[in-house]
């Protein structure tokens, strides 16, 4: 409750960084980044090789362009992961498909994409952006999924104009 004499102001948004509504390709009109037969090998080296899971995971996941130092950093964070939780979860986030509710958003929402994305390519940020009411997007010149760590200065600053207004 607001203190008497006090003006609460609420105002909701979303900022979104390398989102995906669905990773999965959906032909013809949808690239979400990655084929079938490409989350299957995925799970199947998560399932039999957990180091070589990350190992794959981490140059995509911080991108070509970026310091080494990162790429292992994310690795060694990947390799922390206990096993069937990292798979479960993975099963969870690159099977879902929730392209479906983005007309039912209803605040304004600021979409960061890399332009050089291997997990959710730049179609994605642009497929969101034409489907998500009330969106902006802001692509950064940049390559990785993480552009918090890889281009944390340019993120924040994207964030901080978003909520700034």
């Amino acid at each position: 409750e607001p203190v008497e004499g006090t003006e609460q102001v609420i105002h909701a948004q979303l900022v979104l960084l390398a989102p995906s509504p669905r990773f999965l390709d959906d032909p013809p009109d949808y690239v979400g980044g990655f084929g079938a037969a490409d989350l299957d090998g995925l799970f199947q080296l998560m399932e039999s090789n957990h180091y070589g899971w990350a190992r794959l995971l981490a140059p995509l996941a911080m991108g070509e362009d970026n310091p080494v130092a990162l790429t292992r950093q994310f690795e060694d964070a990947l390799c922390a992961l206990e096993p069937r939780i990292a798979r479960h979860f993975a099963r969870l986030a690159f099977h879902v498909d929730i392209r479906d509710q983005l007309p039912r958003v209803t605040v304004p929402s600021t979409i960061v994409q890399c332009t050089h994305d291997s997990i959710a390519p730049r179609a994605v940020g642009q497929w969101m952006h034409r489907h998500l009411p009330g969106s902006t997007l802001h692509e950064l010149v940049a390559s990785g999924h993480c552009p918090h760590v890889s281009h944390a200065a340019a993120t924040i600053g994207l964030i901080r104009g978003a909520i700034d207004g």
